[in-house]
């Protein structure tokens, strides 16, 4: 007794770690694809603050080289965003000409990506990424053309830095549900073994929950921080562009131009709603002229980043500059980001289902020591027979609509190398589909002559071949017949399944049995589509 009761702990600590692990995993991916955005949207930002400043030395007709102040710009912007490592001007040659930070970092090549054929992830933006880079570059040009352009640098691991220390945290959440549920499956189990109430389903489903409420807690905080991240960051630079009129004791009043560079500030970031420097507890500029004067409001429903610019040695002639934005905007990024993570949490949810299910019937084959007596199947043995073909077949229509995520942009690379046509990008798909279908009819009589068994091993095996080739292939044609081959493993692999399972699946679990193609080849494609 003790003995099976360990081993139906450890069965379901596996089975509830491995769901729990699935959903941290996708959550922590689509936290790093959309953190990524909400960086490049400052690097913008902190970009066209240096970009607008030069622009309008660069439309007088002035060299380029030339232009003085970037340093100093440039260092301020640094200063105030640490995760920024260089900032650079490029001519149209690639040629460096004024740079700050990381004297080694290059200009990246136009469409140099994270992978090969990899799409850029924020649109109408120059950005150009590696491995271990992001970099934003953005136009510098005269009145006629582009002279130069502006590229601004960060490693990718400030990212990886700032998130794995808050998903670190989830994993150690998921290993305490994990124990908790496998120490009920052992103990309370058996007892509730026969009530018709699914306990078990239902101590898993809320577990599962439970973690998915965590992974969402901390989604929401992390796009919370990235929305806020773009303004933080232009408070702090424009913060660090005003440090030195305090440091040298300048009298705030007696220079001319201030209130257009909060008005600059507020153009470049439509999100702010207000932008301004206090001194004294008044405030002297506004991007709202009307609030001159009086003391600083702070609105309900606003985020406000307040920098103190006074020396720590100055008592008096307190100076601090404030940026206001809307907390509806950070809310509508953040529900737009999360809405992302939907489609995942279903995927996962299938596969934890899926890993459920199939615990559940090894378990049971183990507790009735079902088994097959030459060519007869017992019921009970077929109805494990039923669950292990559910999972292999979701597995493997999974593994097949995993590779849509890459496989149109890598096809595209592999036809601009070879020279040819972007229009024929949908060959390799329709290629697929086509031998999938011309492998249903041969499949149907294969699978009476050789039995569906020998059908489903052949099906994985072929469509197994052809996923294997993607990883060494580096040529059209190899794609091409890899493509070919997923189709007729996968078709051969739906004939097999269905042929089994319908001579398999009792009379009375007939529906059962249609019910598992089904569930296998849609909740496959759509996990596989959505992860």
């Amino acid at each position: 007794m003790i003995k099976r009761r360990l081993s139906d702990a450890a069965t379901m600590l596996v089975v509830c770690g491995l769901s729990l692990l699935l959903t941290i995993y996708v959550g922590f991916g689509e936290a790093q694809r959309t953190y990524t955005q909400f960086h490049v949207d400052k690097l913008q930002a902190q970009g066209q603050i240096l970009q607008t400043a030069m622009a309008s030395y660069l439309r007088a007709g002035l060299p380029l080289r030339q232009y003085v102040g970037f340093a100093t710009r440039a260092e301020a912007i640094l200063t105030s965003d640490t995760s920024i490592s260089a900032i650079s001007v490029y001519d149209p040659a690639g040629r460096r000409v004024f740079g700050t930070g990381d004297d080694t970092m290059v200009l990246l090549p136009q469409g140099a990506t994270r992978s090969e054929g990899e799409a850029q992830t924020v649109p109408h933006i120059d950005l150009r990424q590696t491995d271990d880079f992001l970099q934003v570059v953005l136009p510098l040009m005269n009145k006629f053309e582009t002279i130069g352009s502006l590229a601004l640098t960060a490693p990718r691991a400030t990212i990886v830095a700032y998130l794995e220390p808050r998903f670190k945290n989830l994993l150690i959440s998921a290993a305490v549900l994990s124990v908790i549920f496998a120490w009920f499956a052992s103990v309370a189990g058996p007892r509730l073994a026969g009530h018709r109430f699914p306990w078990l389903q239902f101590c898993y489903a809320m577990t599962f929950m439970a973690m998915s409420a965590l992974v969402v807690a901390t989604l929401v905080f992390v796009y919370a921080e990235g929305a806020q991240s773009k303004t933080k960051s232009l408070a702090d630079s424009l913060g660090q562009r005003l440090q030195d009129i305090v440091d040298f004791n300048i009298n705030i009043n007696e220079l001319d131009g201030l209130d257009r560079v909060f008005d600059e500030y507020r153009r470049l970031n439509p999100d702010i709603s207000a932008a301004g420097m206090i001194v004294n507890g008044n405030v002297t500029i506004h991007s709202d002229r009307a609030a001159i004067g009086g003391p600083w409001h702070s609105e309900r429903g606003n985020y406000e980043y307040v920098i103190d610019l006074t020396r720590p040695e100055q008592s008096f002639n307190k100076v601090h500059v404030a940026v206001a934005m809307p907390s509806e905007v950070v809310w509508r990024q953040v529900l737009r980001s999360v809405k992302n993570f939907g489609a995942l949490f279903v995927a996962a949810a299938f596969l934890a289902g899926l890993f459920l299910h199939l615990a559940k019937s090894l378990q049971w084959l183990q507790a009735t020591n079902a088994s097959t007596s030459g060519e007869e199947v017992t019921p009970e043995f077929a109805h494990f027979e039923l669950s292990l073909v559910k999972a292999v077949f979701f597995l493997a229509v999974l593994a097949e609509h995993l590779t849509y995520s890459f496989l149109p942009q890598f096809v595209a690379g592999l036809l601009e190398e070879a020279g040819v046509s972007g229009a024929y990008v949908s060959t390799p798909f329709m290629l697929y589909y086509l031998c999938f279908a011309l492998a249903l009819v041969p499949a149907g009589y294969y699978a009476q002559t050789i039995g569906p068994r020998r059908l489903i091993y052949l099906g994985l095996g072929i469509a197994a071949l052809g996923l294997m080739s993607l990883i060494f292939v580096n040529d059209l044609v190899t794609v091409m017949l890899a493509r070919a081959a997923s189709g007729i493993g996968q078709g051969a692999l739906f004939i097999g399944i269905q042929c089994y399972v319908l001579a398999i699946a009792p009379e009375n679990k007939k529906t059962q049995g249609a019910a598992i193609i089904v569930y296998g080849f849609q909740g496959g494609m759509i996990s596989g589509m959505a992860i």
